[in-house]
């Protein structure tokens, strides 16, 4: 477009210049006959050859020729059919390019008639002639040219923007937008919109990081409601590990209470049995805590090896004792092993 721009720029400027240089054909086409006028000045109003060969002369030039004297009257007219006797020497005369703007059709221009010998003014020759003769006929094609091209280049420059949106909408903005909408249902809680896009390039690349990041979130919403699950399980447990002991503190206070142990040693043996069941409570808040230090990451298991024996007795004592609260028999095993095993016992106890 730039290189068209230039060049019809150049064409115009190029005719200016060729314009400029009218004046000087017109000298060339006429310069013959401004030759005889020159030489043959004297006899022209007297010679009848003189003037034939100046009709002759502008019939084959076509052009028109007005001799007039310097106080205006005309000494030779070529076109006779149209008759001058004398012209305003103010406003016939015109020696640049004034009448050729004027009239398209038809130029018009005055030379000085020079007496050779004494090289003075003895008239003017005006002639008039076809426009057609001296300036260049503009061609038009060689403007509609360019001008074509540049059209078709802003054609294409138009189409080129056209497809560059397209391209740009398709796989730059659209993306993006199924993107926003992905985002919006995962912040709804809504993490199933699985995000699919069918190419491996920067959008592809961002697709893939977002659907790792999807499965992310899935995975732990579903850790979070396990633990939701299990805390409120491990509350439900404990609540009911926690009333058992101490309904059974009860019953058996309420039981010294009324009397119902006939001698010291059953007193003690109930105070006994409250002890374990105190100390199963204590376990139990015990695990309370483990459970808040677990959310904090910070549970501890410590095992040492004990005697399995007296491990599980400390166990046993006081599920006897519940279950004969409960008013059923409860048989205690015969024998119990004794071996070294390696375990953490406040664990065991509370599981």
């Amino acid at each position: 477009m730039i290189g068209c721009g230039a060049y019809i720029i150049w064409t115009g400027k190029e005719d200016n210049v060729q314009t400029n240089y009218v004046i000087n054909q017109v000298r060339i086409k006429v310069n013959e006959m401004m030759l005889f006028l020159e030489e043959n000045h004297k006899a022209i109003a007297t010679d009848a050859t003189v003037r034939q060969t100046l009709q002759k002369m502008s019939e084959n030039g076509d052009v028109r020729l007005l001799f007039a004297q310097l106080d205006g009257r005309i000494i030779f007219n070529s076109a006779p059919e149209t008759p001058v006797q004398t012209i305003d020497l103010r406003t016939s005369l015109h020696y640049d390019l004034y009448d050729s703007k004027v009239d398209k059709d038809l130029f018009k221009i005055a030379f000085p008639v020079i007496n050779p010998e004494t090289q003075t003014q003895i008239g003017n020759a005006i002639f008039t002639l076809p426009a057609a003769f001296v300036i260049p006929k503009q061609s038009h094609q060689t403007i509609l040219i360019p001008l074509f091209l540049m059209v078709i280049c802003l054609l294409l420059v138009f189409i080129l923007l056209w497809f560059l949106r397209r391209k740009i909408n398709n796989d730059t903005i659209r993306p993006i937008q199924k993107l926003k909408y992905y985002s919006e249902a995962i912040l709804k809680g809504d993490y199933e919109h699985k995000a699919e896009y069918g190419r491996m390039d920067e959008i592809g690349e961002v697709y893939a990081m977002f659907e790792q990041m999807r499965l992310e979130i899935i995975h732990l919403n579903k850790r979070r409601d396990e633990q939701d699950k299990a805390q409120k399980e491990l509350v439900s447990n404990l609540s009911h590990e926690l009333k058992t002991p101490l309904t059974t503190i009860n019953a058996y206070l309420e039981a010294i209470r009324a009397g119902i142990c006939p001698d010291m040693d059953s007193v003690m043996e109930y105070i006994q049995v409250m002890q374990t069941n105190t100390h199963k409570m204590t376990v139990l808040l015990d695990d309370l805590l483990l459970h808040a230090l677990k959310e904090l990451g910070q549970i501890s298991v410590h095992r040492t090896e004990q005697y399995s024996k007296e491990l599980l007795l400390q166990i046993l004592k006081p599920m006897g004792h519940n279950v004969h609260t409960a008013g059923i028999t409860f048989i205690e095993p015969a024998e119990i092993p004794n071996v070294l095993i390696n375990v953490d016992a406040n664990r065991l106890v509370s599981g």
